[in-house]
């Protein structure tokens, strides 16, 4: 669902204008309905919501604050789920230590990959004001990431990385 969430986020801002009302009504109904909506105001019911040390909390909390992102125009009252993305994301990234984390490489990878999209969305939407990539952890996972490119076969092998490289 967060993938989905992610590219049809994209596909309205990138078509909105050719879009007509209808295909605008559809896809903004299927963002809220079936992603923000579901959670907004009821993220304690999620167990994810608060799962920070998890990636999935980044996964899910990223493609929420993509989507609203996406609205904002129509609906500038969706910035209460832009700032629990944000707050939520950021106790995540406060959970990477330098050298690891409890995931896995893999894990790392996503939760990282995931977060960036959101913080992508939002700096170039708020022209650099709402800056995620400044959080103090960044650093930290990209110097793990590195640090387990470098034995002979290129990989650290902890928790469920399963070896091989990590990320492109």
């Amino acid at each position: 669902t967060d993938h989905f969430v992610f590219r049809l986020s994209a596909v309205y801002d990138w078509l909105y204008t050719a879009l007509d009302r209808r295909q605008r009504d559809r896809i903004r109904g299927a963002l809220l309905e079936k992603a923000i909506l579901k959670v907004r105001g009821n993220y304690e019911y999620h167990w994810w919501a608060t799962a920070y040390r998890c990636n999935w909390c980044t996964v899910c909390n990223s493609s929420l604050g993509v989507g609203a992102i996406a609205l904002l125009t129509e609906d500038p009252k969706l910035c209460d789920v832009v700032a629990e993305s944000w707050n939520r994301i950021s106790k995540t990234l406060d959970e990477i230590k330098s050298g690891g984390w409890q995931e896995g490489l893999g894990y790392l990878n996503y939760t990282v990959s995931t977060s960036l999209t959101f913080a992508d969305v939002l700096n170039r939407v708020t022209e650099g004001r709402m800056n995620l990539y400044k959080h103090p952890r960044f650093g930290d996972a990209v110097t793990t990431f590195l640090y387990c490119q470098i034995p002979p076969n290129k990989a650290v092998h902890f928790g469920d990385s399963g070896g091989g490289r990590t990320g492109s």
